[in-house]
Order: C-alpha cells, then structure tokens, then sequence
C-alpha cells in the first residue's frame, strides 16, 4: 500500500468517525425525555424562552403529549404570548378523553385571562363527557 493510499485511508476513516459521534442515534422518546427535562428545568429557573423551546421540540417530536401542550402553554402564559398561548391550550380542547385533565388546567388558566370562554369550554367538556 501506498503511502498516499495509507493517508487517504486515515483521512476517510477518521471523517467518518466524527460522522458517527456527531449523529444522535437515540430513539424519539429518549430524545422528547432529554427535551421535556431540559424543558423543566429551564421553567424552574424561569427561563422561559428556553423552557418554550424545548417543550415545542416535545411536540415536535409527539403530537399527542397533553402534558407537553399544556405545559407549553404554561409557558406562553409566562411570557405573555396571547396568541400562542391560546393555539397550545387549542390543541389540547382537540384531543381525547384522556387529556381531560390537562383541558380542565387549561381551562382554569384560560379564564384568569379570558373568564367566559373558559367556562363555557369547560361546560362543554362536561356535556361530553357524561355520555
């Protein structure tokens, strides 16, 4: 071999290295688990700008999370973003009985700023939830 072909070799060989560690192999939920705890922690520090992007990342990733939804709409409601704060809590009054919960919360947090469309949603909520 060659010494030319030798340092081709180390040079291919090492770019793909740097291929490979600079991908990110993990699996959708590991990567929503990683963004939902940075997400966390952010809001906790009440950085919410970030906390906002990382949560939009988990619904990115899962557009069924409730938790997510809401709490990016917690987070909206942080920064004093109307609009978006009402499409994260519009997503959630889309969803299935199991998101219950969470339209409810968001409901209750829709109403300290809107009162009336907030109890008329939850009066809905309970029509069609009783049959």
């Amino acid at each position: 071999m060659s010494l030319r072909t030798s340092a081709a070799l180390r040079i291919l060989c090492a770019l793909l290295t740097l291929v490979c560690l600079s991908c990110d192999w993990s699996s959708p939920e590991a990567k929503k688990a990683k963004h939902r705890e940075h997400a966390i922690s952010y809001f906790e520090k009440s950085q919410y700008q970030e906390a906002g992007f990382e949560y939009q990342n988990v619904v990115q990733i899962d557009l069924n999370d409730a938790d997510a939804h809401y709490r990016l709409g917690l987070t909206y409601l942080k920064l004093g973003g109307q609009s978006n704060l009402r499409q994260a809590f519009a997503a959630l009054s889309r969803r299935d009985k199991e998101w219950e919960p969470y339209i409810v919360k968001a409901n209750y947090h829709r109403s300290r700023i809107h009162p009336l469309t907030a109890t008329t949603d939850i009066v809905l909520l309970d029509r069609t939830s009783s049959e």
